[in-house]
């Protein structure tokens, strides 16, 4: 037992408290110098202090998670996620990350053992009766001294190289092509490794639905499982879900479609149905939408979901009482519900082809069906093509037909804008019409409200010339946006590179932030966004830059001059909704530096 310790304090420290266990991981992470800045320094105490270490502490957690529920003792499917998980980083930086997460599970798991007598929570688990732990812990020491001894080989590669090699030693690049194998080899003893730890400890039932099942909920998981990965069949699936019976007969309009189930809570707006509805009459038969409302319980609200399914007669409703408890768990494990709607799709084959199509569905409508990464994939590449961003990316038909048709006239200048400050909306649209006006170019306002906004304001407020759109509108407005950056996240894109990213994200931060901001447009050119108070400046400063906006060059003399302008850069932040995965590193639209994550809980009524 003794050796065994020995061996896990060199990862964990002197306690295998879970909190130690993690922030020892940084003294090797130092080591490394494949994560961090140069900022780095050996007097770190905490993960939390150590300069850009918040995603990589939350992939640490993921992947240890991962390691603790261990995918029913599937060693592959564990290997598959942590392997996806750490993709983005170096060969070093895998090695530390994935030893710093194990000793993250061990360090839960020794808590346990130690106190398994005393401890309150210990005694309400069946940890380990029965069984004599020293021969068990033998062979983990074995397995954890020959994993550790490849560790620090591998991480050995990554420190400064010794003077004076000799003439015949080998060479680093012969070294560096067995390194991507030592590193395969570290990443599946450490999943073999919680395998074993997994085994001792089977949890009791209990509310948490991060604690591993029982044995009979085990089995319902896995026969859902096995429904998606083995039998794959189509009308199988559809009908464990929606609570058919063997002597029912799954709805005719459901056979032979492709599938979409939306999740959700009663929460759900009606804005939302309505957005929905909209792509769904216009999606020619290619797929159907079932609604599957996840409530605690049986004690959910009737009169709510009564009136949500009289909103809903466009797809095929689910009652709560008929979703088993173990579909229910299946949704919050493997698909990543959590509250904000998502949209599972099912390809007649029985395989799903995106965790959530929502962000697919508000960003290209029904091109995007079948709703697969790679047709996504396609619909960006003639995107990402075009010089800059463009108006028609934001604003179609379906959100507003007056703006997507001034938006193709070469002769109007259109400007959209957003915030809750009556001061500064009237005084910027009077300057914005003052200018136009001694330019001689037409132009069109276009108020888009607020992101999660308290309240739409009335038109009377902004006057005859300002064109608002219906809060309806405003809201699939915010959705699309938020939408095309979780799309481009996805495809590990950035704001430094990615100009479509970098506008939207633009406008979502000035907006989350709590300012205002503009948007101008003018036919085909790639749009020009800025916060408000830039906006603002520009326009007072018109006299300056006057002599290059005639007629037709109005919006690039506009952009001249914004890029001769100062950068004022104040606090940038980006609240994105939870869909499912947590997003990875973001770059700050502004100035291109690795934008700080955070987690809010928010309650907006």
């Amino acid at each position: 037992m003794d050796s065994l310790l020995a061996n896990m304090n060199i990862i964990s420290g002197a306690t295998a408290t879970t909190t130690t266990a993690a922030t020892a991981t940084a003294t090797t992470i130092t080591t490394t110098n494949q994560l961090f800045s140069d900022e780095a320094t050996h007097g770190v105490t905490s993960l939390d202090d150590f300069p850009g270490m918040s995603p990589v502490l939350d992939d640490i957690h993921k992947m240890s998670c991962q390691m603790s529920c261990n995918h029913l003792g599937d060693v592959e499917k564990t290997l598959e996620e942590l392997v996806n998980i750490v993709e983005r980083y170096s060969y070093g930086a895998k090695v530390v990350v994935v030893v710093a997460a194990f000793a993250l599970t061990f360090g839960e798991f020794w808590l346990l053992v130690s106190h398994r007598d005393d401890g309150p929570f210990a005694k309400s688990l069946d940890l380990l009766k029965g069984h004599s732990l020293e021969p068990d812990f033998k062979v983990l020491n074995k397995f954890l001294k020959a994993l550790m001894d490849v560790v620090h080989t591998s991480l050995s590669f990554l420190e400064p190289p010794v003077l004076n090699i000799p003439d015949n030693a080998p060479s680093m690049a012969d070294a560096n092509k067995f390194f991507p194998q030592a590193v395969s080899h570290i990443i599946r003893c450490v999943v073999q490794l919680s395998t074993i730890l997994g085994k001792k400890v089977s949890y009791r039932k209990g509310p948490h639905r991060s604690h591993p099942l029982d044995q009979n909920e085990q089995q319902q998981h896995k026969n859902i499982w096995d429904l998606f990965n083995i039998t794959k069949d189509h009308i199988q699936i559809i009908a464990r879900f929606i609570g058919i019976g063997y002597d029912q007969e799954i709805p005719e309009k459901l056979r032979n479609k492709h599938v979409l189930f939306l999740i959700s809570d009663l929460d759900i707006s009606i804005e939302e149905i309505n957005i929905l509805k909209l792509y769904q009459r216009d999606r020619s038969d290619a797929y159907e939408i079932i609604w599957l409302p996840i409530v605690d319980g049986l004690s959910y609200e009737k009169t709510k979901f009564t009136e949500l399914e009289a909103k809903m007669t466009w797809t095929h409703v689910v009652k709560p009482c008929k979703i088993e408890a173990a579909v229910i768990k299946y949704i919050k494990r493997e698909w990543h519900f959590i509250k904000n709607p998502i949209a599972v799709s099912l390809s007649v084959k029985g395989e799903v082809t995106c965790l959530n199509a929502l962000p697919m569905l508000l960003t290209w409508g029904n091109s995007a069906f079948p709703f697969t990464i790679e047709n996504e994939r396609e619909l960006w590449r003639e995107v990402d093509e075009q010089s800059g961003c463009k108006i028609d990316l934001f604003i179609n038909a379906n959100i507003d037909r007056n703006i997507a048709s001034w938006s193709r006239s070469t002769e109007t200048l259109v400007c959209l804008f957003g915030g809750e400050n009556m001061t500064w909306i009237q005084e910027f649209t009077a300057k914005v019409e003052q200018v136009t006006k001694s330019a001689s170019v037409s132009v069109k306002l276009a108020y888009m409200g607020k992101n999660k906004g308290k309240g739409l304001i009335r038109r009377n407020k902004l006057g005859q010339e300002i064109h608002v759109i219906e809060s309806e509108f405003q809201l699939q407005f915010w959705r699309r946006l938020e939408s095309i950056v979780y799309s481009k996240i996805q495809q590990g894109k950035s704001s430094k590179t990615d100009r479509v990213m970098r506008e939207v994200m633009k406008v979502l931060s000035y907006d989350s932030s709590g300012g205002e901001w503009a948007i101008f447009t003018m036919g085909s050119e790639a749009m020009v966004t800025t916060d408000g108070k830039m906006a603002m400046k520009i326009m007072s400063e018109y006299d300056y830059w006057k002599s290059q906006a005639v007629g037709f060059n109005f919006l690039q003399g506009l952009r001249n001059h914004l890029t001769k302008m100062p950068l004022d850069h104040g606090c940038i932040h980006v609240h994105m909704p939870v869909l499912g995965h947590t997003p990875g590193i973001v770059t700050c639209p502004e100035c291109f530096k690795q934008m700080e994550m955070y987690y809010t809980y928010r309650c907006c009524v």
